[in-house]
């Protein structure tokens, strides 16, 4: 099976240009949550947001929520395509596949992500009463083309250029094509929206007395073994390197044996990365949480079949 990212661009000022805010409320969720629940209910893994404007507030409000943060230090000079490319630079040697949004698109269900997912060309676009939408399901090739486009046209002409490659999927998902500039048609969307449904939201906690692991602890633990370094681990997740040594102690000292392995540098500085039986540990705790969330949502529409 494919191992599909997800990637939410939302370093511009939006509302500077009177659009929508990452932290705007819609319902009672925030947008920026409202689609990393979306693509967590549809098992993307891992989702990446590219932040800028308010990056810090935008951090802090999805701390917990087990995303990676990409800053665009200069997001006030660069367009959307810049934005894009810091996302998938990261995530084109991770992932098979990439499910790209702005965070002006907020209101598409899990389902429609999923039915996506299951078409396979390189390019995959939903299309609602004849007009395209998002999220947009990016393969490998289509990610490089991106990466090495140097156009003046933006993302919407790199991805012209590969117009022989798309898939067109219709869905009767309104949300795939309501933008800013379509507030005031949005709560009869909510209506209808997946999250207004009731559906399972798992937190897994590894506990002796306390907890000594959890998603963000996975998280961290993931992002060392990528970086090799706990302070550029931090930097991906919003977390400071004091707290990060704390989660890393603490589960030492419950498990019984290192789990990173520090080692001291020279001019260029030390290099971290984790022990044999840290990324053993790591790994099995994956296996752990997807088995687990898998059963808890087969056993949720087996007992709630209303909700199905």
């Amino acid at each position: 099976m494919d191992n599909i990212g997800g990637l939410i661009v939302a370093a511009g000022d939006c509302g500077a240009r009177e659009e929508i805010t990452p932290l705007m409320k819609l319902g009672s969720v925030s947008v920026i949550r409202r689609i990393v629940i979306t693509l967590q209910l549809a098992d993307i893994q891992p989702i990446v947001v590219v932040t800028g404007y308010h990056a810090l507030e935008v951090e802090q409000h999805l701390a917990g929520y087990n995303v990676i943060f990409i800053r665009n230090e200069d997001y006030e000079n660069t367009d959307k395509l810049y934005s894009t490319k810091l996302g998938l630079e990261y995530l084109q040697d991770k992932c098979d596949r990439v499910v790209f949004t702005p965070v002006t698109i907020p209101l598409y269900t899990a389902e429609t992500v999923k039915r996506l997912i299951a078409a396979n060309r390189k390019i995959v676009v939903p299309v609602h009463r004849g007009k395209r939408g998002h999220p947009v399901l990016l393969g490998t090739e289509v990610i490089r083309h991106i990466l090495a486009y140097n156009g003046n046209g933006g993302l919407n002409d790199a991805l012209r250029q590969l117009e022989a490659v798309y898939e067109y999927v219709e869905v009767q998902d309104k949300g795939t094509v309501l933008n800013a500039e379509k507030i005031d048609k949005w709560d009869d969307v909510l209506d209808i929206n997946h999250l207004t449904d009731i559906h399972p939201f798992l937190q897994i906690h590894l506990q002796k007395e306390n907890t000594i692991f959890d998603s963000r602890a996975r998280l961290l633990l993931t992002l060392i073994d990528e970086v090799h370094s706990v302070k550029g681990a931090c930097k991906y997740m919003a977390l400071s390197t004091g707290k990060a040594w704390v989660i890393i102690n603490e589960l030492e000292e419950a498990l019984g044996y290192p789990v990173v392995a520090r080692r001291q540098g020279g001019k260029a500085g030390g290099k971290t990365s984790l022990t044999d039986k840290g990324r053993i540990f790591l790994d099995k705790y994956r296996v752990y949480e997807e088995s687990v969330r898998k059963e808890a949502y087969d056993k949720f529409i087996e007992i709630f079949d209303e909700y199905r």
